[in-house]
């Protein structure tokens, strides 16, 4: 077969580091070199002491594993490098900072694609909670996401939310040899006519070996000729932290028990081709590890491989892969050890069918079979077409469809939410979605002449009439049996209708029959206006520079200007406030319109340098990411990534066609359209927001695809940043 030209890159532990997933990810670069892959694959290594391993050079990066900084120089270097995707080996434990959070670095820095293979899967009431969001930061991160077992996908989908087409399935790869090979690994290893039982791996007391030479004295006394053989070097960790008591403490029990002929040590960190000859010369293997929740085994795998009946604590990978008579899953004590190795002892014939049936199953686990699977895991995120949107996105100076903004719009105004596609009357109205409805719709009526639109527009306006009470306070919500759901307004709210009739006043013709209504419903709202948060402040700027209010504009700009300053000098965050939440691009729109209505050049200076800003939180490998409403953004924490709302991608639309209009630069051109993509699937997950059966947009971006329902504010930002393409309006 061809071989992939694919430049790829593990992020791992490796040899000679001692450590099991290291020597996972040898496997997969020894199989990719001599089968697959045409360039020789690379490895950026995690090492816990920098200089101190001497490697091959296909090493390329060397992460420092206790520096943070480390982990932005890997993610840095292989963005500058010809390696086109990474392959992630993920178990905390070999990360530094807590829970082995430092890997965030790398990941949020790199902008390559990335595959993580995860090496421990655990249910969401077995991690901390540091633990879980660090986890799910990771999936968040991540392109494709690696388990080895059905149970695993089970449990990231449950407990993790994740799309299952995210999730691909790699089994543990395992050593390719001929069944009949067996009894030559006894003679090459001195131990013909002996049955040989094995435990193998990095020692460490979770192994639960004790369990087993307890039970040895019960197997001998009946089959003397059984060994059991402790393969394997301490763990590099523990050896650190007690040297080894755990390896003297069994020597002990060994002597204690006179198991001295029957116990045999091999203490030293083997490399492939002699595990493999350890393995074939296995009878019986035992992993008697004390901890149930583990999700694969590389131990248990390779035993399969090697035809050995494997005997195992009921961890969920063991359950698994030894179902259907292909080994024998028990609790780790040393009588129902003994027991069951006797019987198995005693009944050759069932031994031989368990050992058959093991082999068997893992030959589809062999490693040049496993290899090319994952092969076609790198190659499905290497190769994926990431522009599908554009061939989607709609010809922009065609009319754009009012059929899903008509549906939700009632005699009393536009319903605020749906059940999918359908309005949801059950939450009522609210004056933020009038407002916005009323906007879109002006526009529409000035550009398509469209009597629908014009008919709307006064609904929207009553409703803006009505949210007024007779004690002179506005409200934002009115539930389906038209009456006040709330006390009173939010500032945000107010603002947003002020800048809705002063667009709209703005807008109409004088003769229209409504242009003194609008003007007295101006006068109302901009009596309301309060300035003490930023968005308000911008939405009331908004209203000023279409009044042409020059006086009042200036006093709002430099208020946003002053705290931009203030906030970029406290905090190193060129933003206006403290944290980046909702409608954020409002406010470098809103000072572009300042700019135009005063030409004051700071004022422009201040929203290209906060747009700046912006585009920095609002973009993932080159791909359009607004904040999400699962968490935000706030100073010196994480971005929360998902659920994006329709109302991100649309302001920042709105605010590159204001530039573009302005500048005459394409590249804000560019941009517009980029964005407008995100409602074609120019997002993290390729989905398409907008709905071409209902001419509806779905509720944001969710981990698992979007948010099914459709509600009104999702549809008046798409129609207001589509008409935004129009630079007449």
């Amino acid at each position: 077969m061809d071989r992939s030209k694919a430049k790829i890159a593990f992020l791992s532990t490796y040899p000679p580091r001692e450590c099991g997933i290291g020597t996972f990810t040898k496997s997969f670069v020894r199989i990719f070199d001599e089968f697959y892959v045409k360039d020789k694959t690379k490895i950026i290594a995690v090492s816990d002491e920098l200089g101190k391993y001497d490697y091959s050079s296909r090493v390329i990066f060397e992460i420092d594993q206790f520096d943070p900084l480390s982990y932005v120089e890997a993610a840095t270097y292989i963005n500058n490098s010809s390696i086109e995707v990474v392959s992630l080996q993920h178990e905390y434990g070999i990360f530094g900072g807590d829970d082995g959070k430092y890997i965030l670095k790398f990941l949020e820095n790199v902008n390559k694609p990335v595959v993580t293979s995860f090496h421990s899967v655990l249910k969401k009431k077995m991690h901390s909670e540091h633990r879980y969001k660090l986890t799910q930061r990771i999936i968040d991160l991540s392109d494709s996401v690696v388990v080895m077992t059905n149970n695993a996908k089970k449990i990231l989908i449950e407990s993790f939310g994740i799309n299952p087409k995210k999730i691909k399935i790699v089994p543990h790869g395992v050593p390719n040899i001929r069944f009949d090979e067996k009894v030559k690994g006894k003679k090459n290893l001195n131990l013909k006519n002996k049955t040989v039982l094995s435990t193998f791996g990095l020692i460490n007391r979770g192994k639960g070996i004790e369990k087993v030479i307890e039970a040895l004295p019960q197997i001998v006394n009946k089959y003397p000729d059984v060994v059991y053989l402790v393969i394997g070097a301490t763990h590099p960790v523990i050896l650190k932290q007690e040297g080894e008591a755990y390896r003297n403490s069994l020597a002990e029990l060994v002597k204690k028990k006179s198991l001295e002929n029957h116990v045999i040590f091999v203490n030293k960190y083997l490399d492939y081709e002699e595990l493999v000859e350890y393995l074939k010369a296995t009878d019986i293997y035992l992993a008697p590890q004390l901890d149930f929740n583990q999700a694969f085994s590389g131990t248990v795998s390779y035993a399969m491989g090697c035809g050995d009946v494997v005997i195992s604590s009921p961890t969920n990978y063991a359950s698994e892969v030894t179902a259907g008579n292909r080994g024998i899953v028990i609790l780790p004590k040393p009588k129902l050890i003994a027991s069951t190795i006797n019987k198995l002892l005693g009944n050759p014939a069932n031994m031989e069918k368990i050992k058959l049936n093991a082999y068997q199953f893992a030959r589809n686990m062999i490693w040049p079979r496993v290899g090319l699977e994952y092969l076609n895991v790198i190659e499905s995120n290497l190769y994926i077409e990431k522009s599908k949107w554009k061939q989607r996105i709609p010809e922009l100076h065609d009319k754009p469809s009012l059929k899903y903004l008509k549906k939700m719009t009632d005699d009393f105004g536009i319903i605020q939410h749906s059940k999918l596609s359908q309005p949801d009357y059950d939450f009522g109205y609210s004056l933020d979605d009038q407002a916005r409805a009323m906007i879109a719709c002006s526009r529409y009526l000035k550009k398509y002449k469209d009597a629908d639109a014009g008919d709307m527009i006064k609904k929207y306006l009553n409703y803006l009439k009505k949210a007024v009470d007779r004690n002179n306070v506005v409200h934002n919500f009115i539930d389906k049996n038209k009456k006040y759901a709330d006390d009173y307004a939010s500032d945000d709210s107010i603002a947003r209708a002020f800048w809705s009739l002063c667009y709209l006043y703005k807008n109409q013709n004088p003769a229209s029959d409504i242009k003194q209504e609008i003007k007295s419903l101006v006068d109302v709202y901009e009596k309301k206006t309060s300035n003490l948060f930023v968005k308000s402040i911008a939405y009331n700027l908004l209203g000023y520079t279409a009044l042409k209010n020059v006086k009042q504009s200036t006093r709002l700009t430099d208020i946003l200007v002053k705290r931009f300053k203030e906030n970029s000098i406290i905090n190193k965050w060129h933003w206006f406030e403290e944290k980046i939440t909702y409608a954020n691009a409002i406010i470098p729109y809103a000072l572009v319109k300042a700019y135009e209505l005063t030409k004051n050049e700071n004022y422009l200076k201040i929203a290209l340098s906060s747009l700046s800003f912006l585009e920095e939180a609002y973009y993932y490998k080159g791909i359009p990411s607004p904040v999400g409403q699962d968490g935000w953004y706030f100073v010196n924490s994480k971005k929360a990534i998902f659920d994006q709302q329709a109302i991100e991608a649309a302001d920042m639309v709105i605010l590159y066609n204001e530039l573009f209009t302005l500048t005459k630069e394409h590249k804000y051109e560019k941009k517009a359209k980029e964005w407008m993509g995100w409602f074609f699937g120019n997002n993290l997950n390729e989905a398409v927001i907008y709905d071409n059966v209902s001419r509806g947009v779905f509720d944001g971006l969710t981990r698992t695809g979007v948010n099914l329902n459709q509600g009104a504010e999702s549809i008046v930002v798409y129609l207001m940043a589509y008409l935004s393409f129009d630079k007449t309006l």
